[in-house]
């Protein structure tokens, strides 16, 4: 036995008014169709929100972006994004920012503190991972510098995998 089904009689006993089929319009290859996928796509492996994203990437560069990149992955535009978004926070936060918020020198802030010179330079370029770094270095730190340790951590966001 087989079962037909009449969308229009279930749609009439439902007591709804069937709905006229549209015209079916092609894919949207557009600069600003584009923006909006790698936009969406860069917050969706960021975890930035849309405002964060328009701090480095206003939506006039996004669609200006469209010819070098639209045939690239969405992976490369939001890496760009990223690195612009972690170029621009290294100013705002972490040791750096505190450090300079203070009015600090590097070698000011190893004298004051305790802490080794090249200790402070390599946490500051992130080649050094202030997370591991020894709990009275970390404290002597932040009481150097006025604030909670949890302000001088900072890490780039990196594309998720």
């Amino acid at each position: 036995m087989v079962l037909q089904i009449d969308m229009n009689s279930i749609t009439a006993r439902a007591g709804l008014k069937p709905v006229e089929c549209r015209e079916i319009h092609p894919f949207d290859c557009s600069p600003q169709y584009w923006a909006g996928w790698v936009l969406a796509y860069t917050q969706w492996t960021s975890c930035l929100g849309f405002s964060d994203l328009f701090e480095v990437a206003p939506l006039d560069w996004i669609i200006g972006s469209y010819h070098p990149l639209h045939e690239a992955s969405e992976d490369k535009f939001a890496q760009i994004v990223i690195d612009k978004w972690n170029g621009a926070q290294a100013y705002k936060k972490g040791l750096k920012a505190a450090r300079k918020a203070a009015g600090l020198k590097q070698k000011q802030l190893a004298t004051r503190s305790g802490v080794k010179l090249r200790a402070i330079q390599l946490y500051e370029q992130n080649q050094l991972d202030l997370r591991r770094a020894s709990d009275s270095s970390a404290l002597a730190l932040a009481n150097t510098l006025g604030c909670a340790i949890e302000d001088l951590v900072w890490q780039p966001i990196t594309l998720e995998e």
